[in-house]
């Protein structure tokens, strides 16, 4: 069926035409709106409860302590004024307020960054991307490995990371075979070099 040329339409036509034009206009401007009203600093005073100053002043201390690209905000415990951001580098990175503040900063690996409103360290230095954190965590893994009488019978259990500037620590429990063949449970810390992965330490226990 050929399409009517808009000189050949009705008035009733012309005007059903004029009213579809216009609710798209109508929704293409609200999508428009939404996406740029949705800022972190909205998403910040919408879940904290905060003020738009003080979530303002809170998207900047956490801009000056490393969190570089990050939109949303997610609650932990809201009873405790626990939240934490999902920064596009070093993943989730927690935070605590009190009193409209940010009080304190971790990183995902639970490294202080900011303690009392104080800055301990630059969020670089006490964080790892995911992608850092795995490596450390294969890396420390097969240097635990190296140091068991039966490395193939190893099984990890609750295996962390943590850095600090240029070192990481990984701990955690390893179920594995002793010089009997009796399965038992050991806690190991491994240290690394960062960047390199380069082990400096094995103690199992």
């Amino acid at each position: 069926m050929a399409e009517k040329k808009w000189e050949d339409m009705t008035p009733k036509e012309k005007a059903t035409g004029w009213i579809s034009l216009l609710v798209i206009a109508a929704a293409i401007v609200g999508i428009v709106v939404f996406i740029f009203s949705s800022s972190p600093e909205s998403e910040m005073a919408d879940e904290t409860g905060m003020s738009k100053e003080q979530a303002k002043t809170a998207v900047t201390l956490l801009h000056d302590v490393g969190a570089g690209e990050f939109e949303d905000v997610y609650a932990v415990n809201k009873d405790k004024g626990m939240y934490y951001v999902q920064d596009k580098k070093y993943g989730r990175v927690f935070f605590q307020v009190k009193d409209g503040a940010i009080d304190r900063v971790e990183s995902q690996q639970g490294v202080p960054i900011l303690t009392n409103g104080k800055q301990v360290i630059p969020l670089a230095d006490g964080a790892l991307t995911p992608e850092e954190e795995a490596e450390y965590i294969v890396a420390a893994k097969d240097a635990v490995r190296k140091n068991l009488k039966a490395p193939s019978s190893a099984d990890f259990d609750d295996v962390k990371v943590m850095k600090h500037k240029d070192a990481v620590m990984a701990t955690g429990q390893v179920d594995a075979q002793n010089s009997f063949g009796a399965k038992i449970r050991s806690g190991f810390i491994v240290t690394l070099k960062y960047p390199d992965r380069t082990v400096s330490g094995v103690v199992i226990q």
